[in-house]
């Protein structure tokens, strides 16, 4: 992941702040560029500005402290947003979900397990039909994982391109990160854990199939092989996000 330097000046708001067990409480007054530098790292990890108690709260399943610590002891922070997070709406996974034709006992895969906002409502979805999933996640942000973990979920810590999986899933399903090609490395990638007879959902921007690079080239001869449907996705769907990018929803069969 991409990451951050924090300016001196941010760095020393952090250096000299307070941790406590619920949250960390700044003791330098910071001009506006720099408190935004400092609450952006803070939100990263999970933190949220309180006004009543004066102080930036974090959950207390998280490991914020430790992580927190370790941004300020390297100057630097890997941003989720950098590297073209953007989370999933759950209007979205809804549509997602409804494409998977999920069975009892098969094996879930999200490779950017992100927050959980897929993995989720997918385990709601199984619960409410009383099916039997394994849920499996990859995610390289140590934030999420720590996340995803105390929800109790299954999750490789590390970048997914370079993940293999033990056992080939049932059903993936995925939003990538759509910077520099990620979307199509990713789905690449994904596609080759996917059992035959098995089904990928994936999100990616709209103009993914253009271009002439080799990954557009692979990615454009598993279209044509193993993608049953796409559908563009409403302009705004990731506004909410932080992005207006246009996107659609790709699903591809293994046979």
């Amino acid at each position: 992941m991409k990451k951050r330097t924090l300016s001196d000046l941010a760095q020393e708001a952090l250096e000299t702040a307070i941790f406590a067990d619920d949250g960390l409480i700044l003791t330098k007054q910071l001009d506006g560029k720099i408190y935004k530098e400092v609450n952006t790292v803070l939100s990263e990890l999970g933190g949220k500005w309180n006004s009543r108690q004066k102080k930036h709260l974090f959950p207390a399943y998280t490991d914020w402290q430790v992580l927190l610590s370790s941004v300020i002891d390297k100057g630097e922070i890997a941003l989720a947003i950098d590297s073209g997070f953007y989370p999933t709406p759950d209007h979205l996974v809804t549509m997602m979900i409804k494409f998977m034709n999920l069975n009892e006992n098969e094996i879930v895969l999200e490779p950017n397990g992100g927050r959980g906002n897929i993995l989720k409502p997918v385990r709601q979805f199984s619960a409410e039909k009383g099916l039997n999933l394994s849920l499996f996640a990859c995610e390289i942000n140590p934030m999420f994982v720590s996340e995803l973990r105390l929800d109790d979920f299954l999750v490789a810590e590390g970048d997914f391109l370079t993940f293999d999986a033990v056992e080939k899933a049932d059903k993936i399903i995925m939003n990538p990160p759509f910077e520099a090609n990620g979307d199509i490395k990713h789905g690449i990638h994904a596609f080759r854990h996917l059992k035959k007879g098995g089904t990928m959902s994936i999100i990616t921007r709209l103009n993914v199939d253009e271009g002439s690079t080799k990954y557009h080239q692979a990615w454009n001869e598993l279209c044509r092989n193993y993608r049953i449907n796409e559908l563009p996705l409403p302009s705004g769907s990731f506004k909410q996000a932080g992005t207006m990018m246009e996107t659609k929803l790709n699903i591809f069969q293994k046979v």
